[in-house]
């Protein structure tokens, strides 16, 4: 199965989401080393972008939507049905935290000159923040793809 984590955007809470829920973050440490978080290049042309697969062979995505989260969220759905998939083929975990549009606006003031590196440590500082609703996330996720 082809699961993808739809965010703000998707190298910040997404991103973490899914490192911790393949076992490359510990539960218990917030000072989590990702050399790709924050990286607004991989999240700029609009792709999903692969962050690795489980031992069940699930591959995960995360996708960078801006404001529009619920939008895309329908729009991939249905086009999974008109291509003829199942959600057993491809599944979409839109990723909600609060602050997640401070995350979206982060990321774009990254791109100016000399604000890559403050805007990775607010970043940081807000998902430490939203840290336990991750964790729950990726406990809610876990049950869904039991159930699946």
């Amino acid at each position: 199965m082809k699961i993808i984590l739809l965010g703000t955007t998707g190298v910040h809470h997404c991103l973490v989401l899914a490192r911790h829920f393949l076992c490359q973050t510990d539960s218990s440490n917030r000072e989590i080393q990702l050399s790709d978080f924050g990286d607004i290049g991989l999240d700029r042309d609009g792709c999903p972008v692969y962050l690795g697969s489980d031992r069940a062979g699930n591959e995960f995505y995360s996708l960078g939507m801006g404001r529009h989260i619920d939008m895309a969220r329908k729009s991939i759905e249905q086009l999974r049905e008109i291509l003829g998939f199942s959600g057993k083929d491809l599944m979409v975990c839109p990723v909600r935290i609060r602050g997640e549009y401070l995350l979206y606006f982060l990321e774009k003031i990254s791109g100016w000159p000399g604000m890559q590196k403050p805007g990775r440590h607010l970043a940081w500082f807000l998902i430490r923040l939203q840290w336990q609703r991750l964790m729950n996330e990726a406990t809610h996720l876990q049950e869904v793809l039991k159930q699946a």
